[in-house]
């Protein structure tokens, strides 16, 4: 019975979106596009998933509304390192994940964290420490050198590090970092 629960579930979706979308309730069209975008995740499709989320970023960021994606929770965040944006859309991105991530009260608002799902780091600290040291223009053999690990280490980080954030080379990894808030400018 979960799979016709499901269906359902999609049907109503759908239907609570297009009457949002009908009569122009931003706020709630983003939320629901948010959700639309983590039910197309679950179910495997990682393009629509990243069609709704791009047109829930687009709307978000047109009204200056984030609350609405960010209370959606940390499960959106692997979706949106995904998405491929830039300029003042990836600087939206970057208030919508400072937004969902808990503020860790008490401690010092000194270097970021690394990234973090449910818990769970979204980069490993290697593959973070990889990518500071990319921001400071280290070559692969002196990231080697810096971390004590072997070069082909340092290439397994980096290819591990452009896949999670979307990117295909430093310096744009970097920039993205950067715009999401996990690196200083």
């Amino acid at each position: 019975s979960s799979k016709p629960d499901a269906d359902r579930g999609r049907q109503l979706l759908e239907q609570y979106l297009d009457a949002a979308q009908r009569r122009n309730h931003r706020p709630l069209t983003i939320r629901l596009l948010g959700l639309r975008a983590l039910d197309r995740a679950a179910d495997g499709d990682e393009s629509g998933a990243l069609d709704s989320l791009e047109r829930a970023v687009t709307l978000s960021h047109d009204g200056g509304i984030i609350r609405m994606i960010a209370e959606l929770g940390p499960a959106l965040i692997p979706l949106l390192h995904r998405l491929d944006v830039t300029g003042d859309l990836l600087g939206h991105v970057g208030a919508v994940l400072a937004a969902i991530e808990p503020d860790n009260e008490g401690s010092a608002a000194a270097a970021p964290t690394v990234p973090m799902v449910a818990g769970e780091p979204t980069l490993t600290p290697r593959e973070f420490d990889v990518l500071r040291l990319l921001a400071e223009h280290k070559t692969n053999q002196e990231i080697g050198r810096e971390l004590f690990i072997a070069l082909g280490t340092v290439k397994k980080n980096t290819v591990r590090l452009y896949d999670k954030l979307n990117v295909h080379g430093r310096r744009e990894a970097v920039a993205k970092a950067q715009a999401l808030g996990y690196l200083p400018d």
